[in-house]
């Protein structure tokens, strides 16, 4: 059987599909996750009733294929250990199906419609009414994995897979085109700091060689001046006397003291 492939997950510029990817495989995920718990406890059931003597659908055909008796119910205690261990590698296929072989998964549900078929087709023993109940359930349990499992399959060849992450997308774009690999922030600050190098290292033909420009923390003349340039006077001004006629406060604020010409007796 051919599927084709799910335009909506098809890969789209700019990252666009990636919500939508990323949403399908968590679902298929969950599919799987749903499997793995039904098929415990389906396990454990079949396992448990094996140990009766009850011949099973589809977990007893390999022991049916060894013994010579008839098949019914009451078998010898090979046969139950045999079909009880049949019964727990359902569990380790449902396991496996967890992981990226999503095909356990497909073979499981497979499994279950076999054993829903047989139940109705193929009388065993009383308890073909019981592996009826386990294979609907376990078919409708499972059934969605066989469309989970093409889909699966052409999301571990779309751009993205496993994280369908925009952050780390974005991320490895920007360190792709970057030069040496670098941020273009990081770029950015570097092509200033080679061009701050390359003027304080630049000099006219004119000039003396070994003086060439020097950093601008550092005076650009031997004399530690600026060169040609005007150099400001820094220093602390002398602080301005007071006038005869006004006081001076230790808080350093002038007040004029008026005199009055009135005299108090």
């Amino acid at each position: 059987m051919i599927f084709k492939n799910n335009p909506e997950l098809s890969e789209k510029p700019d990252h666009l599909h990636y919500p939508i990817c990323r949403g399908r495989l968590e679902a298929i995920n969950n599919i799987s996750a749903r499997i793995l718990k039904f098929t415990i406890g389906a396990a454990v059931l079949l396992a448990a009733v094996s140990l009766l003597g009850a011949p099973l659908h589809v977990v007893g055909w390999l022991p049916m294929m060894f013994t010579m008796k008839d098949i019914e119910f009451g078998m010898g205690g090979g046969f139950c250990i045999t079909q009880a261990c049949v019964s727990l590698v359902l569990i380790v296929f449902a396991a496996m199906g967890c992981t990226e072989r999503k095909i356990f998964d497909v073979l499981l549900c497979f499994a279950y419609m076999a054993m829903l078929v047989s139940s109705i087709f193929i009388h065993l023993s009383v308890f073909d009414a019981f592996t009826f109940i386990i294979g609907l359930a376990g078919t409708l349990y499972s059934f969605g994995i066989l469309k989970g499992y093409v889909d699966f399959k052409q999301l571990r060849k779309t751009e993205g897979y496993p994280i369908f992450s925009v952050s780390l997308a974005e991320y490895d774009d920007r360190k792709k085109n970057s030069p040496d690999g670098y941020y273009r922030d990081h770029y950015d600050e570097l092509v200033r700091q080679r061009l701050m190098q390359q003027r304080q290292g630049s000099q006219p033909a004119n000039m003396p060689k070994g003086s060439g420009l020097k950093q601008f923390s550092q005076a650009q003349s031997d004399s530690g001046g600026l060169g040609d340039m005007p150099e400001l006077n820094i220093s602390k001004p002398e602080a301005r006397k007071a006038a005869p006629d006004r006081f001076v406060s230790k808080s350093g604020k002038e007040s004029k003291v008026l005199f009055s010409e009135l005299k108090l007796r």
